[in-house]
């Protein structure tokens, strides 16, 4: 189970228009099956555009990557119905995104989770690539 909730959603948006979104078998109540295959695809990208300075997948929830990941699901409901998202919509998911790769970047940090002690680094120098340039005319 993953670290977004139907609630973190529900707290953003209308009922109204998460039934709109979500319902696509016409009972009027936004479809489960559907949330929760947009809440997985939104921490998945969320937790693969931090995968480089956090460990990855998150086991608690940061505010900071909840905020993030609901205007992530918001904007793709939207679009899974082939409706134009508002410009709120819009203008909140750019934010949230310039958010996480600056969180990525290390510019930002977040609250409740820490960065990974050593970030990933190439064990090798640039004097001892594989791939040179007489190697590969030699090919």
């Amino acid at each position: 189970m993953g670290w977004l909730t139907t609630a973190d959603i529900e707290a953003r948006v209308q009922r109204s228009l998460l039934v709109t979104l979500a319902d696509d078998n016409g009972d009027s109540v936004a479809d489960t099956d559907v949330l929760v295959a947009v809440r997985s695809d939104a921490e998945a990208e969320v937790e693969s555009r931090l995968a480089g300075r956090y460990a990855t997948p998150f086991l608690v929830a940061d505010p900071v990557l909840v905020e993030i990941a609901a205007a992530i699901v918001i904007d793709r409901l939207h679009l899974r119905k082939s409706i134009d998202p508002p410009p709120h919509v819009k203008e909140t998911l750019a934010q949230a995104l310039e958010s996480l790769d600056r969180i990525a970047r290390g510019e930002a940090h977040l609250t409740t989770i820490s960065p990974r002690r050593t970030l990933a680094q190439s064990s090798r120098e640039a004097e001892e690539r594989t791939f040179t340039d007489e190697r590969l005319g030699r090919l």
